[in-house]
């Protein structure tokens, strides 16, 4: 007697974060003047196809401080994009934002920027 078993492994990855680097949007670490106006355009997908984005958040910290939430989010999608528009803080600020989605199984991702001011 021969006994055969399959034993099927779901590959479960993270949500993938990252920045949009297009023109007019900033996608890396960078400095701007004070005072300045810049728009961030993030994009969070599911690698997989049986998993939904179900959680977004938005933080940022100033100058190594704190995580403050600027923004919770409840989702049901594979993919999401939206941009934000801030403002660069006083001269020799750093200001970190960061981007963090999450599925219904606890697994999140994250990408973060940090925007110094002159």
């Amino acid at each position: 007697m021969f006994n055969m078993s399959s034993c099927q492994k779901t590959d479960i990855t993270p949500p993938y974060v990252f920045f949009d680097t297009a023109t007019g949007y900033i996608g890396v670490d960078t400095a701007l003047p004070h005072g300045t106006i810049f728009t961030l355009y993030v994009t969070a997908e599911e690698a997989g196809m049986d998993q939904l984005l179900t959680t977004g958040t938005i933080l940022r910290s100033v100058n190594g401080g704190p995580d403050s939430v600027l923004q919770t989010m409840s989702l049901a999608t594979q993919q999401f994009n939206q941009f934000y528009s801030y403002v660069a803080g006083p001269t020799g600020t750093r200001q970190k934002y960061i981007f963090s989605f999450g599925q219904l199984n606890g697994l999140t991702g994250s990408d973060s920027i940090t925007i110094t001011s002159l």
